[in-house]
């Protein structure tokens, strides 16, 4: 035999065997298992459990902070009912058209204008039904540094007598000139520069003096109109003057009076009022959210202060992760907890009308959330974080998904029985909007599957 066959031939009984061994082989998965102290010994494993109740509630009371659109009107839905919207604004000098910042001597009045800008693509309801509107000013101050509620009874904090009375129907901008004895009045205490009220930086000065305007739906207005969205950012009173300079001759001397509170050190919130009557809520058990409670199948969630669902996981469902805790286990860590709920009737008018994303909140009147929904973390303009909480609406599976996991492991490690409570409300960003979602809470013909947690865990020695 040549010596490149022998070598070929070595090769191949090399391969051979090689190949032979390689089959032979039983991987070990256990390998190493005994070198773990015993201590130290892990389980992974996933679960689903039930036990969740619903239940109906209503908090009007949350804080009126300064929001986008200064929403004034009334609005009627079938499902939630009628929403009234009141707006507060302060307003102060934002600009002079002469460079001394002074009306001068006997100035003469030629006009006070109110423009509030609209926009145009954020109404909700019918904007075809016209509203009449009552405009009052403040006799009230308020302060940037205090809190106000959506609830507050502002009836002795105003004018009782109407500033100006006017009706706006449509999408346009509304531009009023104030006429009267009430506006005559207030042309000239504006025209009053006592007090250094016109010096630059005096704005709290002049909010002292001028407090503000509250604009509100007059007595008998419609209830099946629209919720007008003023945007304060560029809305102004302008007081429109002139003086004689001469025989011949005379100067405009103008004023705008601006409610943009990023220019200015101005607040301006809204007031919130519901009405369900002659809806689907009308005779509806609200805030009755004891264990012993009678629990809802359908949980309303409204925006604006309103309506909203009340969750409690029970008894069974803490009972359920903890018996999974058996000898030689002694802790559970939870990987991930994660709770779809669906919506009722999820039709492509419904999924419209449906928030984008629903908020948990422990606390709702102070918007306090559950640990997972940490919302002021994704507002951070310096170092925001997107949270893995979730909560928006999937308009594929017709639900709102929300990851859970911290709240669920607070209520595992618990020493003591612990709050298992929280609020499904619209999210921080949508808490003053006038949008409404119904949510399935309880098995159903429809849909017979209860709420379920999908829950990953871990147990450890």
């Amino acid at each position: 035999m040549s010596k490149r066959c022998a070598r070929w031939a070595t090769k191949a009984a090399l391969i051979g065997i090689l190949i032979g061994a390689a089959a032979c082989t039983k991987v070990d998965n256990e390998l190493g298992d005994s070198l773990i102290p015993q201590d130290q010994q892990i389980h992974v494993a996933q679960m689903k459990a039930t036990g969740i109740d619903a239940y109906q509630a209503k908090v009007d009371s949350i804080p009126a902070i300064f929001h986008s659109y200064g929403y004034v009107g009334r609005v009627f839905d079938p499902t939630f009912g009628m929403t009234q919207a009141c707006w507060v604004g302060q307003f102060a000098p934002y600009w002079f058209s002469v460079e001394e910042k002074s009306f001068g001597q006997n100035p003469q009045v030629d006009s006070l204008v109110l423009l509030l800008t609209v926009n145009t693509s954020a109404h909700f309801g019918d904007t075809t039904v016209a509203q009449t509107f009552q405009i009052h000013e403040l006799k009230t101050r308020y302060y940037q540094s205090s809190i106000y509620y959506t609830n507050r009874d502002i009836s002795d904090e105003i004018d009782p007598e109407p500033l100006y009375t006017f009706e706006y129907k449509g999408h346009g901008n509304i531009q009023l000139r104030l006429t009267g004895e009430k506006a005559d009045n207030l042309i000239k205490r504006l025209l009053d520069e006592s007090g250094g009220v016109y010096e630059a930086g005096a704005d709290s000065l002049f909010v002292n003096r001028f407090p503000g305007l509250c604009i509100i739906p007059a007595e008998g207005s419609p209830r099946n109109a629209s919720t007008v969205p003023i945007v304060p950012s560029t809305s102004s009173l302008g007081l429109y003057t002139h003086r004689a300079v001469d025989a011949e001759t005379d100067t405009a001397i103008n004023v705008v009076y601006s409610f943009n509170p990023n220019d200015l050190a101005l607040i301006n919130f809204n007031l919130y009022q519901h009405d369900y009557t002659g809806s689907e809520l009308e005779g509806v058990t609200l805030n009755d959210t004891l264990p012993t409670s009678q629990t809802v199948a359908l949980g309303y969630v409204q925006g604006s202060a309103g309506v909203s669902t009340y969750v409690r996981f029970t008894e069974e469902f803490i009972q359920t992760l903890k018996d999974k805790i058996q000898a030689p286990y002694r802790l559970m860590l939870i990987n991930g907890a994660y709770l779809n709920v669906g919506i009722h009737n999820p039709t492509p008018e419904t999924l419209d009308n449906a928030f984008n994303r629903l908020g948990s909140f422990s606390g709702y009147p102070s918007l306090t959330p559950i640990p997972d929904y940490e919302y002021m973390d994704e507002l951070n303009q310096y170092n925001p974080i997107t949270l893995p909480y979730d909560g928006y609406l999937n308009r594929t599976s017709n639900c709102y998904s929300f990851n859970i996991t911290r709240f669920v492991q607070e209520l595992i490690d618990a020493k003591e029985v612990k709050s298992r409570t929280y609020m499904l409300t619209p999210s921080y960003e949508e808490l003053y909007g006038q949008a409404g979602v119904v949510l399935e809470m309880k098995p159903t013909a429809e849909n017979p599957t209860p709420l379920t947690v999908t829950i990953t865990y871990t147990l450890l020695q």
